[in-house]
């Protein structure tokens, strides 16, 4: 069996968070109406620092991790897998030298988890691919795990999120379902599925008026973008999650 020989220690290295932050600049340009530009420095500040002292995520990260590796083998072909696992066993020494160059040479862009550790969008495609397996199994925690550590590792990636989204959902977490399609929804505006699975979790928790209101809000929004036939199958979703039609 596979295993990680350089398993990342996150709650050992020391950081400077503040090293981590974008120029206020930053902040200032992704301000929203209803969030000011202090409020999204604080909010980043907070997700570095959970991240890297892995208060709640520290276990579902490393079953991730631990999931990746044991069972990718698989599903790829062992020439894919030799470069997912030398990118996973050189990920501990590669986030060591990208901390090192920060102070350096500080960029003015988002910084990615997934850059500071060294892995490929083809390594987050086939974990991924795994985690949507782990969905297809019925395995919902583990493949949960595996979203968490994507959404982490690559934040503005839309389907990550609707991927930990149907998982939560699976595990009747609705409420934190509905947090995470807020994060898609907001990501890619012009995707209809986490307008669509939000109705289902809105149902499934009787909320009714929230529910009629996003079918309103994604049917002035998204649907009305939609091709014939695309909007032929919102509407199917819709009563499929709904077991009504969509209001016209």
């Amino acid at each position: 069996m596979s295993s990680i020989k350089n398993n990342i220690k996150l709650n050992e290295i020391n950081i400077d968070i503040e090293s981590l932050l974008e120029e206020d600049s930053y902040y200032h340009y992704h301000a929203l109406s209803l969030k000011p530009a202090s409020v999204l420095k604080q909010e980043h500040r907070k997700q570095l620092t959970e991240f890297f002292e892995m208060k709640q995520l520290r276990l579902q990260i490393e079953n991730a991790q631990n999931l990746i590796i044991t069972q990718l083998p698989g599903c790829v072909s062992r020439e894919i897998f030799s470069t997912i696992q030398q990118e996973f066993d050189q990920c501990a020494d590669h986030f060591s030298i990208f901390i090192k160059s920060i102070a350096e040479a500080k960029s003015h862009k988002p910084i990615l988890f997934q850059e500071m550790f060294g892995y490929s969008d083809e390594t987050l495609l086939h974990s991924y691919d795994l985690a949507s397996k782990l969905v297809e199994k019925k395995n919902y925690d583990d493949a949960n795990d595996i979203f968490v550590f994507l959404t982490i590792l690559a934040p503005h990636v839309s389907g990550y999120w609707i991927g930990q989204g149907v998982c939560l959902q699976a595990l009747d977490k609705h409420i934190e379902a509905l947090m995470v399609f807020k994060v898609a929804k907001y990501l890619n505006p012009n995707d209809p599925f986490p307008a669509a699975y939000s109705i289902e979790s809105y149902t499934h928790l009787r909320d009714f008026t929230s529910a009629h209101q996003e079918e309103v809000k994604s049917l002035q929004e998204i649907v009305n973008n939609l091709t014939h036939e695309e909007k032929k199958q919102w509407k199917k979703n819709i009563k499929k999650f709904t077991g009504r039609p969509l209001h016209k």
